[in-house]
């Protein structure tokens, strides 16, 4: 058997749009191994149990995707758009120039955002790009 080097990302893109809501989740999966060797590793069927052995990873955050479509389509912050409620969006919005905390969201997203907007139940994100492509319209 021969030691295992890897080092793989993943990114991913997830739009949706679901009785009038339009939702965005960017991710990138980072895994890394180095001078791993997996074994095979037997378990009886008797035994009733199942067992894999799996390389670990890590999640990066959301920042790093959307700096990285940023990076790739020559976006600059100046021209991006951010909306978040949770912990897990603080580097997201730190790379938009507009970026907005939903009403609901947690106390450290409200300090590192610029805007705020009304709830995801009360379709805070909606009511902006409703107003945004008013104002485009009028141009």
């Amino acid at each position: 058997m021969e030691p295992e080097f890897t080092d793989s990302y993943e990114f991913g893109i997830d739009s949706r749009f679901f009785e009038s809501r339009l939702s965005f989740d960017l991710s990138v999966y980072y895994s890394k191994s180095d001078n791993q060797i997996l074994r095979d590793i037997r378990v009886p069927p008797s035994a009733g149990t199942f067992y894999a052995t799996l390389n670990g990873g890590a999640i990066i955050n959301k920042g790093n995707a959307l700096s990285f479509l940023q990076d790739h389509h020559n976006i600059k912050p100046s021209e991006t758009m951010a909306f978040g409620d949770y912990n897990n969006d603080l580097e997201m919005l730190k790379c938009a120039k507009y970026s907005y905390a939903m009403s609901n969201a947690h106390p450290n997203v409200k300090v590192v955002a610029k805007y705020k907007t009304e709830s995801n139940d009360d379709f805070g994100v909606e009511q902006v790009l409703e107003t945004l492509i008013s104002q485009i319209g009028k141009a």
